[in-house]
């Protein structure tokens, strides 16, 4: 938009001197007029631009309708690990779980507690981050930044969420 409002400047500038001098010779009416069709061309593109960008209402509200239905997943998967676990069936008869895999299934998997928190917890930091980096960005910040600061910061979840459904610790802990 700016860039429009200064080409429009510039040239009705520009005609305006041309205009004030009298008598101009014809090829600079010739370099007016190219400039002028120059400048409804750059118009016509920068309007068809404008008009083929996607509705950025749209695709926050989808954000907001994955966030939610993320957090529901993360909610039940929390839910499903503290319930107790359920007891084996009758019928499973010769193929029930004896010994010491019998004793560690009836109490909870610390190991697996804990990853389950640090990945709620990573889901939660992740979300926190994207709400501050769309809250942050204002209209000036470039298109192109902007999806490059969305890409890394899904590259760093992405590696966080990997090492931890590995056990690996995650690399370089928080980014900011």
């Amino acid at each position: 938009m700016r860039l429009r409002v200064a080409l429009l400047a510039s040239t009705t500038l520009l005609a305006l001197a041309f205009a004030g001098c009298g008598d101009v010779a014809d090829p600079t009416k010739e370099r007016v007029a190219a400039l002028e069709s120059r400048l409804a061309d750059l118009d016509r593109r920068l309007s068809a631009v404008e008009t083929g960008l996607p509705d950025t209402k749209a695709l926050r509200d989808q954000l907001a309708a994955v966030d939610t239905r993320l957090t529901g997943v993360e909610g039940r998967v929390t839910k499903l690990q503290e319930a107790p676990p359920v007891a084996p069936s009758a019928a499973a008869g010769a193929g029930a779980i004896t010994g010491a895999a019998a004793a560690r299934r009836g109490q909870p998997d610390v190991e697996q507690r804990q990853r389950a928190q640090a990945m709620t917890n990573l889901g939660a930091e992740y979300r926190r981050k994207l709400a501050e980096l769309n809250a942050a960005r204002g209209d000036e910040v470039d298109p192109r930044e902007r999806a490059a600061q969305r890409r890394e910061l899904s590259r760093w979840f992405r590696e966080q969420r990997r090492a931890l459904l590995t056990g690996e610790a995650p690399a370089g802990g928080t980014e900011e």
